[in-house]
């Protein structure tokens, strides 16, 4: 999205960083022609956050996961075991 020089000027004096504006952009509400993420509802994406944070390691624990798929179905689901190098010719 373009930025005109007057919000670039304030951005800079507010200590907004593009980051910060990406974050509001992706999760933020709208309401009439403003996009905002208030505190209440980043502390809920925070708390979101650690969760996803918490079963990420569990699947790393595991070293990885693989979920079977044929159609619009799941069919099995298993860790990855150090012998993946046979799923080569699958690709």
């Amino acid at each position: 999205m373009k930025k005109t020089r007057h919000f670039e000027v304030r951005q800079n004096q507010r200590g907004v960083s593009d980051h910060m504006l990406d974050l509001i952009l992706e999760f933020g509400d709208t309401f009439g022609d403003r996009v905002y993420l208030d505190k209440k509802k980043v502390e809920k994406l925070i708390e979101e956050m650690r969760s996803f944070d918490k079963e990420l390691k569990r699947i790393s624990d595991k070293n990885g996961i693989i979920v079977v798929l044929e159609d619009d179905s799941m069919i099995t689901t298993f860790p990855i075991y150090k012998r993946i190098h046979r799923m080569k010719a699958v690709r």
